[in-house]
């Protein structure tokens, strides 16, 4: 999307630790379900020596590179040269499916790339093929603040066989999933989203009827993907997809039998169902070939509808970075499984030039308040006014507004450490608290903790991937008819081997179960 000129590149690159990190909390010093307290790293004493380390990062972004992208980027550069002597020179910052394809490229060659935001589906992968390090070490050196905010739970989700090498972001740490409207399309339709319980869920039938009278009532296209080849179901569904849907707990991850997703009558019945919204022309007919994420076709007017995963806070959060009033409605309760805590996790890759300088600048990403509401909500006194100093509540600048902020990626979630965010004015004073209790209450699954390595099946995670990629995307948004072509499917993975992931994944959990109890 941005990465064509080095300047964009770079600008983009630092998005992605604003995206990534920013992912902190009130500067107030509310505190997560991790432990911590927002205190900075102060314990920086002795002057940098020699010239700072120079940091390539990367993460994913939905949305273009704020005008004053650059200038927040220097602000957090001060922080970093002052108190670790190093920089962030360069980034990555792509929608996920071109990100992936690009951390692809970079790390399969000699590319500078030091700390990036893994995706829970590249994790294993990533792990397997050796393109990022152990951080053991360098957590124990450099990170201890990390290791108090995360504990010992949210630790363990970023650990391969005993041993760390990735560190999840403090936020929501539990998932509702479902659909995301703009609201004036949903006023002009004459649908009222408060008779929807927020944490119980709507049904397939209800969303049918509200995509239905958008199609026929207005000239949006009801339901957009939300990214370059989404896989819908993903984004609706109540299963625990253990680490890559390769093998599933199905029903929120109720029970320990590992099974074949794609061979489910519930996987069946919604590709039935997507092929019926697709030919009735509910789903945007070019929704496998489309590179626009949701950010593109909704500020664009050309959709009024997206799916992905909702938490506390989520409609202002997206109303904000879409300039237009956006509301959610959920298709499923609120749940938790080791994949979801995996969603956003940093690493540290094995190209990095300089892992110990990575690592200082993930701790003050994790426990530094001033390196979190920057990356979070740019510069005060520009992007921000504190309205609340004992709440921490915060508000546009005088003459500042969503149609010409200069700074609005509102994706603290992958920044770190939320808790250390500031909260917008609008959102719950006590918003911090009710995504803990969020976490908290979530059921989580049967197999919450556990963490599967596919070393020994990586040949056929590979093939499999590929089998996945060919027809995944096509059926889950209705392209084609699921009759004929899940069969066609499920006999192409059972060539690649997912029956042998599937066991090998059993093997792992039921293992690990064992010396759980």
């Amino acid at each position: 999307m941005f990465q064509k000129s080095k300047s964009m590149k770079l600008l983009a690159l630092l998005i992605a630790v604003l995206l990534t990190f920013a992912a902190c909390g009130p500067a107030n010093g509310s505190t997560s379900s991790g432990g911590s307290s927002g205190e900075g790293n102060s314990e920086q004493a002795e002057e940098p020596q020699g010239d700072p380390d120079e940091l390539v990062i990367g993460f994913w972004a939905q949305s273009g590179v704020p005008a004053d992208y650059q200038e927040v980027i220097d602000a957090v550069n001060e922080i970093l040269i002052r108190d670790c002597n190093c920089k962030i020179v360069d980034s990555v910052a792509l929608n996920i499916g071109n990100y992936r394809d690009q951390l692809t490229l970079m790390l399969s060659g000699n590319e500078h790339l030091d700390t990036f935001v893994a995706h829970y589906a590249n994790f294993a992968s990533y792990v397997a093929k050796g393109q990022i390090i152990e951080l053991d070490e360098l957590l124990n050196e450099y990170g201890q603040g990390i290791i108090d905010t995360l504990g010992e739970q949210n630790l363990n989700a970023g650990k391969v066989s005993g041993k760390q090498y990735g560190l999840t972001t403090i936020r929501d740490l539990a998932t509702t999933r479902g659909f995301v409207f703009r609201e004036d399309v949903l006023e002009q339709i004459g649908v009222d989203v408060d008779q929807y319980a927020w944490d119980k869920g709507a049904t397939y039938d209800e969303m049918y009827e509200i995509l239905t009278k958008i199609k026929n009532e207005t000239d949006y296209v009801p339901l957009v993907p939300s990214s370059a080849g989404q896989k819908l179901y993903d984004t609706l569904a109540d299963y625990d997809a253990l680490g890559d849907s390769f093998g599933v707990i199905m029903d929120y991850g109720k029970g320990t039998t590992v099974e074949n997703l794609f061979a489910t009558e519930d996987y069946m019945n919604f590709c039935k169902m997507a092929n019926k919204w697709y030919n009735e022309g509910l789903i945007l007919q070019d929704a496998v070939t489309s590179q626009d994420g949701y950010a593109d076709a909704i500020k664009g007017g050309r959709g009024a509808a997206y799916t992905t995963n909702l938490k506390p806070g989520f409609d202002l959060k997206t109303s904000m970075q879409m300039a237009m009033p956006m509301k959610s409605i959920p298709t499923v309760e609120v749940y938790t499984t080791t994949t979801i805590v995996q969603t956003a996790q940093w690493v540290i890759a094995r190209n990095s030039e300089a892992p110990e300088a990575a690592m200082k600048f993930l701790e003050k990403m994790y426990v530094d308040p001033e390196v979190a509401n920057l990356l979070a909500w740019g510069i005060e006194g520009k992007h921000y006014q504190i309205i609340d100093e004992e709440n921490g509540i915060i508000d546009y600048p005088e003459g500042v507004d969503a149609s010409n902020i200069g700074y609005n990626l509102n994706l603290g979630w992958v920044f770190g450490n939320q808790f250390l965010d500031y909260i917008w004015n609008g959102d719950s004073p006590t918003l911090w608290e009710e995504t803990d209790k969020f976490n908290k209450n979530a059921q989580a699954s049967d197999a919450f903790g556990f963490f599967y390595d596919a070393t020994p099946v990586k040949t056929e995670v590979a093939a499999v991937t590929n089998v996945c990629n060919e027809y995944r995307c096509a059926l889950e948004f209705g392209v084609l008819d699921p009759e004929e072509a899940i069969p066609q499917f499920l006999e192409k993975l059972e060539a690649a081997g997912i029956q042998k992931i599937i066991d090998e994944k059993q093997k792992q959990l039921d293992e690990y179960l064992s010396e759980k109890n």
